[in-house]
């Protein structure tokens, strides 16, 4: 069975789930893990700890469903009834283990979950590439934060640990360096999208001097820069192999950033740099789920549908750009048990509603 992916909307269904607020039992446990693939079960039941196998079980519940939702529930889908049909829906891996939808084809439509922490996330749409990630404001360690955070010393570029660990300007009349070329890069690209270090204007990176921030600011830029980078490399299927330092990222409001002390204030206007070569095909969305648990969307729209924006009647280069941040925000939906337990019994007839805790 094959689609197109112009019946899908431009919008991504994002949903969340509150791990604690889920106590199943044993009988129901293995239920829901009878629902997934072989391979799938082995590396639920693989997990040594219940809660973690929670997590992984969530996780494929959130991304079949969320599939379901976007076939159903579209404008114009050709086909509503598929929504009655959880069989059809086959998720399988890359070499990479990154899942993937095997069946039905339809072109472009991605998905992506994560789960830490007390939170199990699922991104779904029509996108080229797409990634997610939660993470957490804590620090696991007996160690200080400052001793903790030095454990991912080669994790973050040189600015990304001025904003992780506060910075403030010694001269805003300096000017900016630029990385060399990259090698087998393309020079123009690089000549017209160079990232300059991704310092902000009237800033050099002998001018982030440390200042002293609070280590539950440290902690929540620390968490927030993590999910960014994670949410990138999942969207691009590459993992955590993939020398993080060659990613930046960069905020529009980043003086702003660093004179605020509030350390949940969130960066606005995101964009990557790789190699120093600004991406601006990527979008990122951030923000929180709960005081303590930051989640990052990452998005590559496919060529049709930036076309199709670019066409719009009336829609200017600045028009276009103020929209494609809106359209860059994801708004997580909290997706309750019982919600979600009775789309799964709608679309598998296999477990008996009396079961649903």
């Amino acid at each position: 069975m094959s689609f197109s992916a112009k019946y899908l909307s431009d919008d991504l269904t994002c949903w969340s789930f509150h791990v604690p607020s889920w106590s199943p039992s044993d009988e129901l446990k293995i239920r829901l893990v009878r629902l997934l693939p072989p391979a799938e079960q082995e590396k639920i039941l693989r997990y040594r700890f219940p809660i973690d196998q929670c997590r992984s079980l969530l996780g494929q519940l959130l991304a079949h469903t969320s599939v379901l939702d976007l076939l159903a529930t579209r404008d114009h889908s050709p086909n509503p009834s598929l929504a009655s049909q959880w069989s059809d829906i086959e998720i399988a891996r890359d070499e990479r283990g990154k899942p993937f939808l095997m069946s039905p084809q339809i072109p472009f439509l991605q998905f992506n979950v994560s789960h830490h922490g007390d939170w199990v996330v699922v991104a779904a749409g029509c996108a080229k590439h797409l990634g997610v990630d939660v993470s957490s404001v804590d620090n696991p360690s007996d160690d200080s934060v400052d001793e903790y955070l030095t454990v991912f010393d080669e994790v973050f570029t040189q600015l990304e640990w001025a904003y992780i660990r506060g910075a403030q300007p010694t001269s805003l009349n300096s000017l900016t360096e630029s990385y060399p070329t990259p090698p087998n890069s393309n020079s123009k690209l690089h000549s017209e999208q160079s990232a300059s270090h991704t310092v902000p204007e009237g800033w050099e990176i002998s001018d982030l001097q440390p200042r002293i921030g609070s280590d539950q600011q440290k902690l929540h830029r620390f968490a927030q820069l993590w999910a960014l980078k994670e949410s990138y490399v999942k969207a691009i299927g590459v993992g955590l192999a993939l020398d993080l330092r060659r990613i930046e990222f960069q905020f529009s409001d980043f003086q702003s950033l660093m004179n605020d002390p509030r350390p949940d204030r969130l960066p606005h206007s995101i964009c990557v740099a790789v190699d120093s070569v600004i991406r601006p095909e990527f979008e990122f969305s951030l923000t929180y789920l709960d005081p303590r648990h930051p989640v990052a969307c990452c998005r590559e729209r496919n060529s049709q549908q930036i076309s199709e924006t670019l066409s719009l009647p009336g829609r200017d280069s600045e028009a276009h750009d103020d929209i494609a941040e809106k359209r860059s925000k994801c708004a997580f939906t909290r997706m309750a048990w019982t919600e979600l337990y009775s789309r799964i019994v709608a679309a598998t007839g296999r477990i008996a509603p009396g079961h649903s805790n």
